[in-house]
């Protein structure tokens, strides 16, 4: 046989096995299946600084696109300045272009860089970890990491001295959405990822509400579930008693929307949830300490989950109240609490 028909006769069996291939993929109900997670990279080592880093990104985008506080100055001290443009609720900007101009420059002669930083109040929803401290020697690195973030903070820096389109709202809460997810889906169980996506889907008034407060729900449930599977690092289950705390009060929102305390039963349920995995963490802690990895986490990091814990355990002790309440049938609210006082405030009562 001359080789031309060997090659020939390979082809033909080639395609005919390649064929029989597509048949039997086209058999199965869901064919192939993308996990949608190239190189392996969500909840690996690299995902999780992507997700960290991630936040600095989110956090230009929510505070220059929907609140319109545009972070100018940031030194290394952890000290923020900050230009908010004053928007009214016409969407009129009362500060335009010379003036804003003006202001920024002598913002900059004061001694900012223009590293990205903001001052977070009433409902931030991004984690932050200023690993900074005073009196830092400011490097060329430094000023290497102020001008890449900086080029981040161009892309949603506005030129424009009208208002922000409820349509540019939209479009901008959108792109917020996606980047939370990404995040997420790098490191689930990142306190930081986890509550700043949960609470752009409870609070913020394009995602808040309807169909976004059960997505909340189930990302509160799967961040706790993945949180269960870890064996060496106490952090995923502070994030994780938090998320657990975060499904009482959305236990309690819809209760209360009803008129009814929140049975004792469920309050009973969540109680024990939060006590187990604030234990857990406390015991993951300690073997951390005893197989000295604790130290190579940072400061910064250890008084986040500590104050967190801390959060955690202030809410166990408001369970029992609660459960009084509820064997009365009486109301939280109906005690002369006010619906809209701060998560903090209301827990570390009579603390």
């Amino acid at each position: 046989m001359k080789p031309v028909h060997v090659a020939l006769t390979c082809m033909t069996a080639g395609l005919l096995c390649a064929g029989a291939g597509l048949s039997g993929l086209r058999k199965q109900e869901k064919g192939l299946v993308s996990d949608n997670n190239p190189f392996a990279i969500q909840q690996s080592g690299f995902g999780r600084v992507i997700a960290r880093l991630s936040q600095n990104t989110i956090d230009v985008a929510w505070h220059l696109g929907i609140e319109q506080i545009n972070p100018m100055n940031h030194d290394h001290d952890g000290t923020v300045s900050t230009v908010e443009s004053e928007i009214g609720h016409d969407g009129e900007s009362e500060v335009h272009g010379p003036e804003l101009a003006e202001l920024e420059n002598e913002l900059h002669a004061h001694g900012g860089h223009g590293q990205l930083g903001h001052i977070c109040d009433h409902g931030c929803e991004h984690d932050h970890d200023h690993s900074s401290k005073a009196g830092s020697h400011h490097t060329w690195l430094d000023e290497a990491v102020d001008w890449l973030q900086g080029l981040g903070m161009k892309r949603f820096d506005r030129t424009n001295p009208a208002g922000v389109t409820e349509a540019h709202k939209l479009a901008i809460s959108k792109d917020i959405a996606n980047m939370l997810l990404r995040a997420y889906r790098m490191d689930p169980t990142d306190y930081g990822v986890y509550n700043g996506y949960f609470m752009f889907l409870t609070i913020n008034e394009f995602g808040g509400g309807g169909e976004a407060r059960g997505v909340a729900r189930r990302l509160s449930e799967n961040t706790i579930a993945l949180a269960l599977k870890e064996t060496s690092d106490p952090q995923p289950y502070v994030t994780a008693a938090m998320a657990q705390l975060n499904l009482f009060f959305m236990d309690q929102e819809d209760f209360e929307g009803k008129g009814q305390p929140v049975p004792v039963p469920v309050l009973a349920d969540h109680r024990q949830k939060i006590e187990f995995l604030v234990r857990r963490a406390e015991v993951l802690r300690e073997q951390s300490i005893a197989e000295g990895r604790w130290n190579l986490v940072s400061e910064e990091r250890k008084d986040a989950m500590k104050d967190r814990i801390g959060l955690a355990e202030a809410g166990i002790l408001q369970f029992g109240k609660l459960m009084a309440l509820s064997r009365k049938g009486i109301l939280p609210i109906q005690r002369g609490e006010s619906p809209d006082r701060p998560v903090a405030e209301a827990l570390k009562e009579d603390r």
